[in-house]
């Protein structure tokens, strides 16, 4: 069985914060970069009377959440609450299951037990594990957390829980 306890800290959230900002960056983007063609375009063939200010104020507009996101991420990774409940994770997986439970220092206490294969996915970067149960539920695990077991054993689990794009490897692993 693979074992791992951590403290939530905001290093952790901050993690997960980040590699979330990045897709929304890529995407943000992608979306600037064709506001600002569109706008050339326009001005190009459609002159001074063309909407080509309304495409080149709609790239600016998605500039300015690509700046202010990260932001906003860092404030809310340094101020949240939970990170003063001082709370601990304990997540264990065997070969069908994930168990995690939270206990806090005001005596909260959530545990769950969830069937591998129903894991919505899983995600690998080079510091962390994030296993979404759902959509709005994500375990955040720190491969330097680990109690028994390795990343490499936790790594094969869950590809075998999670054929195909469920599960996703990004940047250099350890």
């Amino acid at each position: 069985m693979i074992q791992i306890v951590a403290q939530f800290d905001a290093n952790a959230q901050k993690a997960l914060i980040g590699f979330n900002l990045k897709k929304l960056a890529i995407f943000f983007g992608i979306l600037i970069s064709v506001f600002a063609v569109l706008g050339i375009v326009m001005y190009i063939y459609g002159g001074s009377d063309s909407p080509a200010f309304l495409m080149w104020g709609l790239a600016g507009f998605s500039l300015l959440i690509v700046i202010i996101l990260p932001i906003s991420a860092a404030n809310t990774a340094k101020n949240n609450p939970l990170l003063r409940l001082g709370i601990i994770n304990y997540n264990s997986f065997d070969n069908s299951f994930f168990y995690a439970k939270s206990t806090s220092q005001i005596g909260y206490e959530a545990v769950s037990t969830i069937p591998g294969n129903i894991l919505l996915r899983a995600v690998e970067t080079k510091d962390h594990f994030f296993i979404y149960q759902n959509t709005a539920v994500c375990n955040i695990i720190p491969k330097k957390d680990f109690v028994s077991g390795t990343p490499d054993e936790l790594r094969a689990i869950l590809q075998s829980w999670l054929p195909g794009n469920k599960y996703k490897r990004y940047g250099k692993n350890s």
